[in-house]
């Protein structure tokens, strides 16, 4: 059937009749009626979604914190065990013995011997265990020292360092860039700083201890400070165990700044212009492995230089002769020695 044949048709019906008033009126209720439930489903089934939805997300909420919470954390690295001499026990050992380079966990416990030392890093910071000492790595930036004696080093750069507080029962000490010592003998507590500052904190006070000081704290917690000596025999054991000083390419110089800064003593060149000659003497070979003491004793072999003196904490260099004066010098000795000759 075509669009005509539908149009005649509909002309032959006519108009169709109103409906009476009253059966209009109940169509439109009953259209509006179902139209609003209808409505009033959609709403409710987004409701009940939106209800779920935000459930889930409360559940996810509240459960993942706790599977982080579950979680078991990686133990914090609170320094790096370096080197060991005599009997040392560390508890716990992470993945058995300590090698050279291998971190220590916090909460890790080291005893030592009378015949015990043990060197660590801490950043840059060089820690030394002394004999006959008992002591904690709390955190990465705290130890506690129940007893025997720690040697501290943060370096000679100035550049900010890493806090790291020494606590113990009678007061903590906190670096300020250092080089120090702490002894903490039965009621005793020694704090002796060689070269820069420290902050020492009691239950009564806090004060600083400066570079050539000693801080001693008693039981009642009285701080006595008095002058002290950079060098000396109760330095002497914190020479036995330290770090390398790579002498390859490095200048005579450089090597003697190492050495004051391991030993407190202090150089005497004796002139500016051996000064400046140590400043441009290059070095070569190894000193690993060596004391100070020693290490400058096979240094200054290879160069011009001889020790002088060494006494109350000074160093005193001189500038040996040229090889062919001093050899000019020995032949000219054994000639005069020889009988019947003239001098």
């Amino acid at each position: 059937m075509n669009d005509d044949s539908i149009a005649s048709l509909l002309q032959q019906a006519g108009s169709r009749p109103e409906p009476p008033g009253h059966i209009a009126s109940q169509v439109r209720d009953a259209v509006e009626h179902g139209w609003t439930k209808t409505l009033e489903h959609r709403r409710r089934s987004r409701r009940r979604y939106w209800l779920a939805a935000a459930a889930t997300a409360a559940a996810f909420s509240v459960l993942i914190p706790s599977l982080v919470r579950h979680r078991p954390a990686a133990p914090e690295d609170a320094g790096i065990y370096l080197a060991s001499r005599g009997t040392v026990t560390i508890t716990p050992e992470r993945d058995g013995p300590a090698t050279g380079g291998k971190p220590l966990p916090a909460g890790a416990r080291i005893h030592t011997e009378h015949d015990g030392l043990m060197l660590l890093a801490n950043g840059r910071m060089s820690i030394r265990v002394g004999p006959d000492s008992d002591l904690m790595l709390e955190s990465a930036r705290q130890i506690r020292l129940l007893r025997g004696r720690l040697y501290l080093d943060s370096g000679p750069s100035l550049e900010e360092h890493q806090p790291l507080t020494v606590m113990t029962s009678l007061g903590s000490i906190e670096h300020l860039g250092t080089q120090y010592q702490v002894r903490m003998d039965h009621d005793m507590l020694s704090v002796m700083v060689r070269d820069g500052q420290v902050r020492l904190a009691t239950p009564a006070t806090v004060q600083k201890v400066d570079a050539h000081e000693i801080a001693e704290v008693g039981a009642t917690g009285h701080v006595q400070i008095r002058p002290m000596s950079d060098y000396g025999s109760i330095w002497a054991w914190t020479s036995d165990l330290h770090p390398d000083f790579a002498i390859e390419g490095r200048t005579l110089a450089e090597f003697l700044e190492w050495f004051t800064r391991e030993t407190g003593q202090r150089v005497d060149y004796g002139s500016a212009a051996a000064q400046a000659t140590a400043a441009s003497t290059r070095l070569s070979g190894s000193v690993s492995g060596l004391a100070p003491q020693d290490a400058l004793t096979a240094v200054l072999a290879s160069t011009q230089f001889t020790i002088e003196s060494s006494d109350a904490g000074v160093l005193r260099l001189k500038v040996r002769p040229p090889l062919r004066d001093r050899l000019r010098s020995h032949a000219n000795g054994a000639s005069a020695a020889e009988p019947g000759r003239p001098p």
